[in-house]
């Protein structure tokens, strides 16, 4: 059976539309089971009826860190929030329980499409409130990860849309001082500061993982791209994030009619960009590379950290063109990886002496049901890399390339994936947390704690990819600024 045949089974009785697109090796004829023309077809069914049960699944996986849940935790691992969230694990489960402020606010993008306003303001809220508490948004409501934060990612999709949707001056009044904090005292603080102006990633003395370990924990998660130590590094993602803070705040400073502070965080974003061109842009790539500021080079590596640049706005034109034609380096059959290729592990063996084996929960926890073990993957610690496909990859290189109008190459990337999606669900009735682009399968040679089933920003991708697809909504892009 050739890869057509097989693609075109997976979708049961759908009839296909053959159409043209590009893969790494080439170009070949892939058939897609999405309408082109004519009547709606069952692959547009089938994501309804699952849109449907997403809509359900915001309240079932509703839950609270009240002081009550907090004191009664047998493991005594969470933190107190004082308003109800959306955990990150699938119905039941309690694998993953916390917020964590990056899958927060990819969650938010489904909520703010399905009028959740009501949970969105939860989660702001208790972003606020952690930063009241700890200075900083943590990067969950964990005790194992109190010592640092995650990608400031949550401020620019969330705070500023939810006050344009409901003119809520309340929420501005009381996020911006937080928000001012967390971007001066945190972001700019001493161990995020390097030689050339940009930040790097620096955990606070986690009590389980190494130093590099925890340091890169700040970012997503452990990857190869930093050379193996992320703080002799200004990472792409963290700066371009700082870039969207910095112009979140100057339009809420605006808003409430601090002038002097918006001229002041306008300007630091222009620098801030100017910078990431100098020392990450490679001209001749096309690529916006990860920078080695200890060995004053750029680093060899392609991932999608690149392209994040078009989500916040900060590519020129040019550096868009560029980025959409190399979108071949990452664009698999099945979505976009988060490398074009596996590269080898730069950490060293102690790096993994993990004092107090903090993930054991995730580790000895049996797969699914009925789900064989093989079919969710090993046990590779980098499992940020090819071949895996996350939700929040989609959705940001999606919505970066629509908000520098490349809407065809967004809908075939949301097509690649959201196909890839469904198809999983039918055969194991669960959304996961990443997916193997390059085959189309669950197994993944770098999946660290293998995989687990999970709704949170793989549920976001399934409503906000269809939404493109099927009803023509655009996603909402990066930051305002």
């Amino acid at each position: 059976m050739n890869r057509r045949e097989m693609l075109h089974r997976s979708f049961g009785l759908c009839s296909a539309a053959t159409v043209s697109l590009y893969t790494a090796e080439g170009v070949s004829e892939v058939d897609l089971p999405f309408r082109t023309t004519g009547m709606v077809s069952c692959a547009e069914e089938h994501w309804r009826q699952l849109d449907s049960k997403i809509r359900e699944w915001w309240d079932q996986d509703l839950i609270s860190a009240t002081e009550d849940a907090v004191r009664n935790d047998a493991e005594k691992a969470t933190l107190f929030l004082p308003f109800p969230y959306v955990k990150i694990s699938a119905g039941s489960s309690s694998i993953v329980r916390w917020q964590f402020p990056v899958d927060a606010a990819f969650m938010n993008y489904a909520l703010f499409a399905h009028g959740r306003l009501d949970i969105v303001r939860n989660h702001i809220l208790n972003h606020l409130f952690m930063i009241e508490r700890y200075g900083f948004p943590l990067n969950a409501n964990l005790t194992e990860v109190d010592t640092r934060s995650q990608t400031p990612f949550f401020v620019p999709p969330t705070i500023w849309r939810y006050y344009s949707e409901t003119k809520d001056k309340d929420i501005l009044e009381i996020a911006y001082p937080l928000l001012k904090r967390e971007y001066e005292h945190y972001w700019k603080a001493q161990h995020h500061q390097t030689p050339v102006g940009l930040a790097t990633n620096r955990d606070l003395g986690d009590p389980d993982l190494s130093a590099v370990l925890a340091a890169e924990a700040e970012v997503l998660d452990w990857m190869p791209v930093f050379g193996g130590d992320v703080r002799r590094c200004v990472p792409i993602s963290t700066n371009v994030g700082l870039v969207g803070h910095a112009r979140v705040l100057a339009q809420i400073a605006r808003e409430l009619g601090i002038a002097e502070d918006a001229a002041v965080f306008a300007d630091e974003a222009g620098q801030r960009l100017s910078l990431i061109n100098r020392y990450c842009w490679n001209e001749k790539a096309g690529l916006f590379l990860e920078y080695d500021y200890v060995s004053r080079k750029q680093l060899p590596y392609v991932s999608e950290f690149s392209w994040w640049t078009l989500w916040f706005g900060v590519a020129t034109p040019s550096q868009a063109q560029r980025l959409v034609r190399n979108l071949r380096l990452i664009e698999k059959t099945f979505g976009i990886s988060v490398t074009d290729k596996a590269y080898p592990d730069p950490h060293t063996a102690a790096d993994y002496e993990l004092k107090n084996q903090p993930f054991k929960r995730i580790q000895e926890l049996p797969p699914p049901a009925g789900i064989p073990p093989a079919y969710v993957g090993g046990n590779n610690p980098m499992q940020w890399m090819y071949p895996a496909g996350w939700g929040t990859t989609q959705i940001i290189i999606v919505g970066g390339l629509l908000r520098y109008s490349y809407d065809d190459a967004a809908r075939r990337i949301s097509t690649r994936f959201l196909r890839l999606a469904l198809d999983q669900y039918d055969k194991t009735g669960e959304l996961w947390e990443k997916y193997n682009v390059v085959d189309g399968t669950l197994v993944l040679p770098n999946a660290r704690y293998g995989n687990i089933p999970q709704h949170s920003f793989t549920a976001a991708a399934v409503v906000l990819l269809g939404q493109l697809l099927f009803e023509k909504k655009k996603l909402l892009v990066g930051c305002n600024g």
